[in-house]
């Protein structure tokens, strides 16, 4: 019997009604297969009975027996799967490729029970496709996402992302965007449905972004509230903007964060991380505080640094290379060391040391697209719904390492750390 989890999924596949064609055998070359008039010749029943074993179904409404189906597709897979025993064919990823699908289809039937598990054994097909066939072909991934959506939707969701990596630069199949916007529905991702469906020439979405996602305006105030989401994945905290086009996640070094209300076109975070000791002994604390400034007009970065308090106020900052490569097109960085000591609750601790990074960012084509973290449990339409959009206009960042000469070193290891692995910026 079937998982309530699955049950769930084809309930809501129905209610959202996405075109979704899955993938399937007609993007199997059986030519690099076999030339059996046999084989071929069940290939040909595979595509053609599509209908029956595409999909799971809670029930059975065609004219011809579901075990009979179950049984010519177990032949079929058997003979194929001799196929695999021979030199010749041990390594075909071709091969393996249709044995994933067939065992899927028996999966779709219930066909296994006790002794024979066929989704382990399409998994198994699958991923031994993928490291069989080229590193430039996306289908092994694609095939498997599908398989996985059944049940596992983080990892579909993986899958879907690494044959879309893959496929960059490649015409790519229309049923693969129906299969990845069908998914990005379960799985709570508008950005990644609507960019998803932008890949299918003349097909209009379902859903089109006004109904996945809610206008924002720059020049209002919001409570942190409505601006911020924290998400738990794989034991991490992820805290996501929409509007402020900014992820980070806490990671396995324990962090405070406080996240300030959007008034007058700025908000502010602020991250504490633990106490370093320094070479006393001694626990002094450091923090990193991002100010996010909306663009009231079309400023460029070297305006808003010029213009900004903070910045100005600390006139004796220098530009510096901070990072090896920088991550951001239009980014840059400041040092500033107190050598006489004059700034106040630092001197005791070798003076202040601080860093600055400014990044400028424009509203990206799609907004939340490299900020969408999966659901795990699918979703209906009402919990789509309601996804604030991106701030119009640029953003700019400002990150400032707020740290004492003492500890500087190891919080600046920290701040690059955080910079360059925890965070995104759209």
């Amino acid at each position: 019997m079937k998982s309530l989890v699955k049950i769930l999924l084809v309930f809501i596949f129905y209610v959202l009604a996405v075109s979704s064609a899955f993938a399937d055998v007609n993007y199997i070359d059986v030519s690099k297969i076999t030339k059996s008039e046999k084989l071929t010749a069940d290939f040909k029943y595979l595509k053609d009975n599509l209908q029956y074993y595409s999909a799971w179904a809670s029930d059975w409404k065609y004219d011809v027996p579901k075990t009979d189906v179950i049984t010519k597709l177990q032949e079929i897979y058997k003979d194929f799967s001799n196929l695999s025993l021979t030199q010749k064919d041990k390594n075909n990823g071709e091969l393996f490729l249709l044995l994933g699908d067939i065992a899927h289809y028996l999966n779709n039937l219930d066909a296994g029970d006790s002794n024979t598990d066929y989704k382990q054994i399409a998994w198994d097909n699958y991923k031994k496709a993928i490291k069989l066939l080229s590193k430039d072909d996306y289908r092994g991934y694609w095939f498997l996402g599908v398989h996985y959506s059944d049940d596992y939707l983080i990892q579909a969701v993986d899958n879907f992302e690494s044959a879309d990596q893959i496929g960059q630069g490649k015409q790519m199949p229309g049923d693969f965007w129906a299969d990845y916007a069908n998914l990005s529905i379960k799985t709570a991702m508008p950005s990644h449905y609507l960019y998803a469906m932008d890949q299918i020439p003349g097909v209009k979405p379902l859903y089109t972004k006004d109904r996945l996602i809610k206008p924002i305006n720059k020049n209002h105030n919001y409570p942190r509230e409505e601006l911020w989401k924290a998400i738990e994945k794989n034991g991490d905290i992820f805290f996501i903007s929409r509007p402020l086009g900014m992820r980070f996640h806490s990671g396995e070094e324990v962090m405070k964060y406080g996240l300030l209300d959007y008034q007058d076109n700025k908000t502010i975070v602020i991250v504490s991380p633990p106490s370093i000791k320094n070479k006393d002994g001694k626990d002094v604390s450091y923090q990193i505080v991002i100010d996010l400034y909306t663009s009231q007009d079309k400023k460029s970065l070297e305006e808003f640094v010029n213009s900004n308090e903070i910045l100005k106020s600390y006139s004796d900052k220098k530009e510096i290379k901070l990072f090896d490569n920088n991550k951001y097109d239009k980014m840059v960085a400041y040092e500033f060391v107190d050598v006489d000591k004059e700034v106040s609750g630092y001197k005791d601790f070798g003076g202040a040391h601080f860093y600055f990074v400014v990044v400028e960012r424009d509203k990206p084509q799609y907004p939340g697209l490299t900020l969408e973290i999966p659901t795990s449990v699918p979703v209906d339409t009402s919990s789509i719904i309601s996804r604030y959009d991106r701030f119009d206009g640029k953003i700019f960042y400002m990150f400032w390492l707020n740290t004492r000469e003492d500890i500087h070193e190891e919080g600046l290891k920290v701040f690059k750390d955080f910079f360059e692995n925890r965070l995104i910026i759209e």
